[in-house]
């Protein structure tokens, strides 16, 4: 169970700083907690890779 919990924190912890880089238009941050491959989809279902 405690792993689980660890497991958990962590994601919520990086969920945070992706929310905290959004919020503030920081990059760098966002640059760090983003895969490089990774593919974002809007509310309204666009896609968007990490370098848009």
């Amino acid at each position: 169970m405690t792993v689980k919990i660890n497991e958990e924190r962590a994601v919520a912890r990086v969920v945070h700083q992706q929310v905290q880089g959004m919020l503030e238009k920081n990059l760098e941050l966002l640059d760090q907690v983003i895969a490089p491959n990774a593919n974002l989809v809007h509310i309204t279902g666009t896609v968007q890779s990490k370098a848009e």
